[in-house]
């Protein structure tokens, strides 16, 4: 027989279980977020790549032809739907590009191709070891995300790629 010190002992260790277990599942509710990010200007299957590649994230699948579905941290979803903008938006297509700056030191840029390939561009950012590089085919779009200095670096070789060829007479 259990004496009524052991009882007591066991019940407080089980109610302390059972309640660090329910904040546990708590947090764990709270800490995944989920959001519909509609899309009007690119292909789903292009959104699903490039936001998998530059978020970071496996937590998202098409939703329709014209939506995600992304399932992720709070931090991440965000992301997700902060990379859409910039390629739904019209930023990429000017010669500065557009920016955001992701929190954790990197940031993401977004650049219309007029003249290079997309492979083309890929290749050579893959030679200066780039840590996320994302493709849109329509429009023709590159995303880089990385820290300031090797961003720099990216910019500045896309930009020498998609210079205008030269007309010959």
């Amino acid at each position: 027989p259990m004496s009524k010190v052991d009882r007591w002992m066991l019940l407080t260790l089980c109610g302390a279980f059972l309640f660090s277990t329910a904040a546990a599942a708590a947090e764990t509710a709270e800490a995944a977020a989920g959001e519909e990010i509609k899309l009007q200007r690119i292909e789903a299957k292009d959104a699903l790549t490039m936001v998998r590649t530059l978020a970071g994230t496996g937590r998202v699948q098409i939703a329709d032809a014209h939506a995600l579905r992304i399932q992720d941290t709070p931090e991440k979803v965000l992301l997700a739907r902060k990379i859409v903008e910039l390629v739904e938006g019209t930023g990429c297509a000017t010669d500065a590009g557009a920016r955001y700056e992701v929190g954790d030191g990197t940031t993401v840029a977004c650049r219309a191709l007029r003249h290079a390939s997309g492979n083309e561009v890929m290749a050579a950012l893959r030679t200066l070891a780039i840590r996320r590089i994302g493709l849109v085919r329509a429009p023709p779009l590159v995303l880089v995300r990385d820290r300031a200095e090797k961003l720099e670096a990216a910019l500045a070789k896309i930009r020498e790629l998609d210079r205008a060829a030269p007309k010959t007479p």
